[in-house]
Parts: C-alpha cells; sequence; structure tokens
C-alpha cells in the first residue's frame, strides 16, 4: 500500500491536545477520538532506579489478566523482580505541571519475556477510574482446554481465542496433534465461568448405508433432514453428505454442538423406510485458503504465494485447527460489537494508528501513523512470532519503544517493540508494533488425570 505523508503531524502533540485536528480528515470523527482518548488513560510513565542511582524512564500499558491490574513495559527496560518492585508509575502525566498526576509503585513482576520483550508488573493502589473503564481482560482470549480422550484420559490445557469482527464470529486456535476427531469431547472454560463447547458444520452418523459404502455420491443419499431433538418440539434442518478423507459425514446449515449431533435423527429423501442415528461432529483441519475465507480475521493473510511471510503463514494455519465454539462469553461479543462499530467508520480509508506514550520520561504525548502491512511477526534468531503491524508516523524514535499503539482499522492495542528505520529527517519513521504471542506455549498440557 502507498504510504504519504501525514499532513500536520510533523511532530508529537501533547496528549491533552490532542483533537480531531490532528487526524487526518478521513479519520475524523468523535467516535474515534473517544477511543483514542479512552486508551490514553492506559498509557503510563514507569521510572526505574538503578543501583547506581541513575533514574531510568519508559511508556507502560495497563491491561487486565484474570481480574487483576498490571502494567505491560518492555522487557529490555524492567528485567526481573528487583526492578518491578518499587518502580515508580504515574497516571495522567499529561500536563507539564503534573497536576494531576496519580501515583502507584511496583508490587512484583507478573511475568517477563525475553523473546517477547515484554514484563507485566502488579502494582498499588489501583486508580478507582480503571474500574469505570470497563477493560477487556485478556483472560478470555486464553481460555483453559479441557479434552477427554476416547479412552477416557482428561488432559487440560490453554489455547488462543481469534475474532473475526465482520462476522462477529470467534475461533478457537489448536495445534494440529490435538487431533480434536479423535476427542471424546472437548470443553472450553472461561475466566467468567462460562463453559462452551466446540461446534462443527459437519456430524457423523451411522449406520452407514452400504450403498453409500461403494459409492459415497449415491443420489439416493445425497441429500436428508436431519431432525435434532435438544428441545421439546426439535427442529429440523436440511444437510447433504460429504465425503472427507474416507469419512462420510453429513454438512449441516449451521454449526452444532456435540450434544445436538448425538440427539439428532437423519432421514435420507431417497430412503425413506430408514432411519439414522447422529454419533458426533467432524472437524476439518484449517489451511492457508480456509483461513483466508474467514472475512474479518485479525491478521492480514497476503494472497501472494511466493513470499516468506506466506511460507510461514503456511506453516502456521497448516498446523493448526481453527473451531468454532459456542456459546461465546458476553464479554468477547461486547468487545467484538464495540470494535466492529468503530471499524465500521474507517472501513473504507487506509489503516492508521495513533501511537501514545511518554518520550524519555516526559509527559504523554501522541502521534498518527499510517499502517504499511500488517501480518505475521517472525524472529528467525529466536522463534517468537506473533501479530505485527508495521507504520510509518513522523518523530517517533527509540525513546518511545513501548509505548501504546492504537490500531484505528480493528480497535486491537499493540504495544511499540521497535523503530526500524529513518530514512532522513523529512520522512516517516518506520515501526514494528507486536501482539506476541509464543505459539509454542499454547495448549501446554497439564498432567493427565483418567475417570
Amino acid at each position: 500500500m502507498e504510504t504519504g505523508k501525514i499532513a500536520g503531524n510533523d511532530a508529537l502533540v501533547p496528549f491533552e491536545d490532542f483533537d480531531q485536528g490532528h487526524l487526518p480528515e478521513e479519520w475524523r470523527h468523535e467516535e474515534l477520538l473517544e477511543l483514542i482518548k479512552d486508551a490514553g488513560k492506559l498509557v503510563v510513565r514507569v521510572k526505574v532506579t538503578t543501583e547506581s542511582g541513575e533514574d531510568l524512564y519508559s511508556s507502560g500499558l495497563v491491561i487486565k489478566y484474570g481480574g487483576s491490574f498490571a502494567v505491560q513495559t518492555n522487557n529490555k527496560f524492567i528485567t526481573n523482580v528487583t526492578m518491578a518492585t518499587g518502580c515508580e508509575i504515574e497516571f495522567s502525566y499529561d500536563k507539564e505541571d503534573r497536576n494531576d498526576i496519580i501515583k502507584c509503585v511496583g508490587t512484583g513482576l507478573v511475568e517477563t519475556s525475553k523473546l517477547l520483550d515484554k514484563t507485566l508488573v502488579s502494582f498499588e493502589p489501583i486508580p478507582d477510574f480503571l474500574n469505570e473503564l470497563n477493560i477487556m481482560d485478556n483472560k478470555y482470549f486464553l481460555p483453559d482446554i479441557e479434552t477427554v480422550n476416547k479412552d477416557g484420559v482428561k488432559e487440560t490445557a490453554t489455547s488462543l481465542i481469534m475474532t473475526s469482527l465482520s462476522q462477529n464470529k470467534a475461533y478457537l486456535f489448536l495445534p494440529e496433534n490435538e487431533d480434536v476427531n479423535k476427542k471424546a469431547d472437548v470443553k472450553m472454560r472461561f475466566c467468567d465461568g462460562t463453559v462452551s463447547d466446540l461446534t462443527s458444520n459437519w456430524i457423523t452418523f451411522e449406520p452407514i448405508p452400504d450403498e453409500l459404502k461403494s459409492n459415497p455420491h449415491h443420489d439416493d443419499y445425497s441429500t436428508c433432514k436431519v431432525l435434532i431433538c435438544t428441545t421439546v418440539d426439535g427442529r429440523t434442518v436440511g444437510a447433504t453428505t460429504e465425503f472427507f478423507s474416507g469419512q462420510i459425514v453429513l454438512e449441516m446449515p449451521q454449526p452444532v454442538t456435540l450434544e445436538e449431533a448425538k440427539n439428532s435423527a437423519i432421514y435420507f429423501y431417497g430412503d425413506n423406510d430408514s432411519e439414522f442415528l447422529g454419533t458426533g461432529l467432524y472437524f476439518k483441519k484449517s489451511i492457508l485458503e480456509s483461513a483466508r475465507a474467514i472475512n474479518g480475521l485479525e491478521i492480514n493473510i497476503p494472497k501472494a504465494d511466493t513470499t516468506p511471510e506466506n511460507e510461514l503463514l503456511t506453516q502456521i494455519f497448516n498446523s493448526f485447527w481453527l473451531l468454532s465454539f459456542k456459546p461465546i462469553p458476553n464479554p468477547i461479543q461486547h468487545d467484538m460489537s464495540k470494535r466492529k462499530n468503530i471499524c465500521k467508520l474507517v472501513e473504507n480509508v487506509p489503516g492508521g494508528v495513533v501511537v501514545i506514550g511518554h518520550p524519555n520520561g516526559k509527559r504523554k504525548v501522541a502521534v498518527v501513523g499510517r499502517i504499511v502491512r500488517s501480518g505475521i511477526y517472525h524472529d528467525k534468531e529466536n522463534g517468537d512470532i506473533g501479530f505485527e503491524v508495521i507504520f510509518e508516523a513522523n518523530s517517533v524514535k527509540q525513546d518511545l519503544v513501548g509505548a501504546l499503539v492504537l490500531c484505528l482499522r480493528t480497535g486491537k492495542i499493540y504495544h511499540l517493540k521497535e523503530v526500524l528505520s529513518a530514512n532522513s529527517d523529512e520522512e516517516a519513521d518506520t515501526c514494528r508494533a507486536v501482539l506476541g504471542i509464543r505459539l509454542d506455549q499454547l495448549f501446554k498440557v497439564n498432567k493427565p488425570k483418567r475417570d
């Protein structure tokens, strides 16, 4: 995508002065400005004093995880519990006179990752306004997964939720080796107590008619009606016969749960005398093409087939299952709805970001940038894989690393990992912001239990 100069944004703008006039004309919406202002409230100044007495400053971002608040900053800035404990955290350092500052203190190290350049620090006291902002708890996107194998062995793990704003749907990522077709059951437990089941558009049934065994495309068994009896009255839908990798299944018009599949009666239009019973769900592996087919999936999947990124994407998506489920917890639905409404305002204009941070510990500033591309981030040196946004923004230097990067197209918040290049003083700096995810850490199975 061609990127142009950002008129009127050649310097960082004090955040308290940032208004619609600092946005390109096509982004000037009151709702968008409100989103930016709310995001800016989550940006803090962090100060660490070294053993030699030197004060070091960086930006931090308040997140919520598992019901608790933490400040996310860069691992290169805070690397251990000693630095995290006692560090100074300042909210609302927006004005030069520092009148409205809320001071907090780091109380411990929640986690740190050199690979992701990310550290989470607990702190106190918790400012009252944080609870009023209704911040999305990131734990919703990393639910506990409980699986039961065919032999009754139970396993628990954690995996990743990804949403599609345009479809208003959420999907579960599972590694390829977790073959869901070999599981007796899979349940997802979210942090608010919601228990969800996988859904699929394909169900298995028995007995398989001899005619279908010899000819999977037999006309008499190509279509059927399915009576789903999970309610008193039940409901009837049409279905068609499909043949995948030696498996004969029925394709349903809408995804169903395991319970619905097992409580289904099937009647083929070419065999009026026989009743068949649903036995379970069938899942198709995700490949790159099927991931591309999910409109609005929150990573950009390029259509070129020869780029190194495409090869990486093929490797990733051929190694994972993309699975629908229900119910979707209310907070995830609310988050998707809120961000979808914002996205509609800028869906037909070039993608943009707003960077908010404290350069060298100075008061909070903001600057607008234009997205060059987005997609998969892969650091070959250490194997780090995540989602990235590459953007251009004038005046963004290394002293803003760690700042919040708000993607206006999706409403997602990234953190500024690095400034990649600056060709000249007249040209915008190219920057990388990431949502770092250690894919090798997902679905880390806990000790199995047997009934």
